[in-house]
């Protein structure tokens, strides 16, 4: 397992209304310690996916004890949280969105708190992310990037560049399995990939948070972490390295049948 330096951020964290906030917010800082080197950074990207969960939960109830020894404040920057342990680690929250566009694609617009009208096309979508002042992610998720969709992502990278546009590498993609190749032909382009665990909305879930996560290399400013991250993930000179490890492939069977069997009785 590579351990990252510098900053250590699992990209596409979710606080679902079934998990336990102390028990996500101490595994998502756990795990991504494990991650990291001593002295590193870290940060959770929350990507909110429409339910009044996730970064608004934690921030309207700032400053707060989450678990037995995690105290959450607001800031120091709009859009941020800061995690203190009892040890003085500090894990920063940055708010986001995750967008469904009109292909069935799924968006995310990192380190933005703005909102995105819905049924926009995925290309309105990545525009109105970026007008929003947020960095978009076009995130791969299991059958949705063949096809037609396929289609409209290879169409997309095609008439994006670089600077405009990330791509997202879930925990769900299974370790083992062939990589997808709109991946290799993107960064051919220079297109950058961000990893991120990406939690299903179940309930234990919470354990998966910070386990496959993204190293960067670049300058952290404590006082405006939104700014800072943001920054990084838009700059194509910054590499951006995976870190920790993807589920197995059997895992990514269980965990799909699971949220298959939950929306069957909803």
């Amino acid at each position: 397992m590579q351990r990252a330096a510098g900053i250590v951020a699992d990209a596409h964290v979710h606080f679902y209304s079934v998990f336990d906030v102390g028990r996500a917010v101490s595994a998502l800082s756990g795990n991504l310690a494990a991650l990291a080197a001593p002295g590193a950074t870290r940060v959770g990207l929350l990507a909110d996916a429409g339910e009044p969960v996730g970064f608004a939960r934690l921030a309207d109830k700032a400053p707060q004890s989450v678990g037995a020894s995690l105290d959450v404040t607001a800031g120091p920057e709009d859009g941020s949280l800061r995690v203190t342990g009892a040890d003085g680690d500090t894990l920063y929250l940055i708010a986001g969105r995750q967008l469904v566009t009109d292909e069935r694609l799924e968006v995310l617009g990192l380190a933005m708190r703005g909102t995105v009208p819905a049924g926009l096309s995925a290309a309105e979508t990545i525009r109105a992310v970026r007008e929003g002042g947020g960095v978009p992610v076009l995130t791969w998720a299991p059958g949705k990037w063949s096809g037609r969709r396929g289609r409209v992502v290879r169409a997309l990278l095609e008439r994006s560049e670089p600077a405009e546009l990330l791509l997202g590498d879930p925990l769900m993609r299974a370790w083992g399995l062939p990589e997808p190749r709109v991946f290799g032909a993107a960064r051919l382009r220079g297109f950058r990939v961000v990893a991120g665990s990406d939690p299903l909305p179940l309930r234990r879930e919470e354990r998966w948070l910070g386990r496959y996560a993204t190293a960067l290399d670049g300058a952290f400013d404590p006082a405006r972490p939104v700014s800072s991250v943001r920054t990084l993930l838009l700059d194509p000179g910054v590499p951006l390295r995976p870190v920790g490890r993807r589920c197995s492939v059997l895992t990514m069977l269980l965990r799909t049948f699971r949220l298959y069997v939950r929306r069957s009785h909803s």
